[in-house]
């Protein structure tokens, strides 16, 4: 467990008295743990809690728990760690070994329900290069290094991309789905779509290390760039599984040197990870409307009506506008709840609160009411500030089609709205 700035470690404290449920408390700033707290039950309530010391010879055995094939979470005990003469235990930490795994998420009320929610981590950091951050991305299935201080990549469709700060140099990686030819038919057609270039000269480059069997072709080209900038770029294709990759670096002449480091780095280094293709992201659309970028599901149409942006189903819909912040976002949600109340019958508020999503606070509002032909109808409104501008998402669905699926699926598509940045000039 972590909160800002402290770590929590939970578990058992053996002590000459007995055992106590017991939560280590550590500082993220240092490796000296700040309290040690004693949980004691209490009937039909939350737990007491209260603050106490270790003796020497004490021992404290960590509470763990390990993810079943199911889904659920089995406790364990962990090593026992004892208290010495100085009565107090130390946190370390240390880099874990590449590989997926499950990170995960409990949380619960005080007194109430307990929920679990894990999410697969993939890390990939074997070998680290001086001067490069490695970016894995499980959807495209696959993990390349990019110089330290450029952007972090992002990912459109089937395409991610970067680039340094000043925009002077640029990098797309692109995967071509189910591509039949071999690498120079692929290199070929990616040229052909860049047009005014002049290639300079071609090789070849092993994919993923000298040791590797998939080997890449490359194409140096150049073109004239704004301002009488000469620009040149390395073109990269190669090819695994049925899928097509494309990796395409473009710069200024006068850093073709860099240019070409980086290239190799990128080849020398590459790797293929796991595909999550079961995630229902995948199957996910993305779109910038209002200026922000976000992601939607499948199989909805879309219509802009009165400032809203819908996507519609057969009998949902999720509506999201951006419009300028004149007022508080209470009185935002406010005034949408009173939109959302007029001419129906039954309409009642089920729950509001303030709800954390996406590294911002929005509030939110459940609600009900029955449509003219008497069908139950839930209803979901989230709105937030963000800087001048007031977002918000409204989303209705029957009553009796799964509700937690679909309000879900509403909190997903708000999660995801984020400022869109016009592309890397160069790009």
């Amino acid at each position: 467990m972590a909160a800002d700035g402290l770590i929590g470690v939970s578990g058992e404290l053996n002590t000459a008295g007995g055992t106590l449920d017991t939560v280590l408390e550590f500082p993220t700033a240092n490796a000296v743990p700040a309290h040690i707290w004693h949980l004691v039950p209490v009937q039909d309530g939350p737990p007491f809690v209260h603050e106490i010391s270790a003796a020497s010879g004490d021992t404290f055995t960590p509470r763990l728990e390990r993810q079943l094939a199911d889904g659920t979470l089995e406790p364990y005990a962990g090593e026992p760690l004892a208290f010495d003469d100085v009565p107090t235990l130390y946190r370390s930490t240390r880099p874990v070994d590449n590989g997926t795994y499950e990170v995960g998420l409990s949380a619960a009320v005080v007194g109430g329900n307990h929920a679990n929610a894990t999410a697969s981590v993939i890390v990939s950091q074997g070998n680290t290069l001086s001067g490069y951050r490695v970016y894995a991305d499980p959807l495209l299935g696959i993990s390349f290094p990019y110089p330290e201080g450029w952007t972090r990549p992002q990912t459109s469709g089937t395409a991610a991309h970067t680039g340094d700060p000043t925009g002077d140099t640029t990098l797309q990686v692109r995967v071509v789905e189910s591509w039949t030819g071999d690498a120079a038919e692929l290199l070929a057609d990616a040229l052909s779509t860049l047009g005014g270039v002049s290639p300079l000269f071609e090789d070849t480059a092993p994919i993923g290390g000298e040791e590797s069997a998939i080997t890449a072709v490359r194409i140096a080209y150049g073109y004239p760039g704004a301002n009488g900038q000469v620009r040149t770029g390395i073109l990269t294709a190669f090819v695994n599984d049925g899928r097509g990759y494309i990796v395409d670096l473009d710069g200024l002449q006068s850093d073709e040197a860099a240019l070409l480091e980086t290239a190799n780095t990128i080849a020398l280094n590459w790797k293929f990870v796991p595909r999550v293709d079961d995630s229902p992201a995948a199957d996910w659309k993305n779109a910038v409307l209002g200026g922000y970028d976000l992601i939607y599901p499948p199989g909805l149409a879309f219509e802009e009506v009165n400032g809203w942006y819908r996507f519609v189903g057969e009998d949902r819909f999720i509506a999201l506008r951006v419009q300028p912040a004149t007022r508080t976002i209470e009185e935002a949600l406010a005034a949408l709840l009173a939109a959302a109340g007029e001419e129906v019958t039954g309409f009642q508020i089920t729950g509001s609160s303030p709800l954390y999503l996406s590294g911002a606070v929005w509030q939110q509002a459940d609600f009900v009411y029955e449509n003219s032909a008497g069908t139950p109808v839930n209803g979901l409104i989230v709105a937030r500030a963000d800087g001048e501008s007031e977002i918000a998402v409204w989303s209705e669905w029957p009553a009796n089609s799964d509700p937690a699926g679909n309000r879900a699926t509403a909190l997903a598509v708000a999660a995801s709205m984020q400022r869109h940045e016009d592309p890397i000039p160069g790009e």
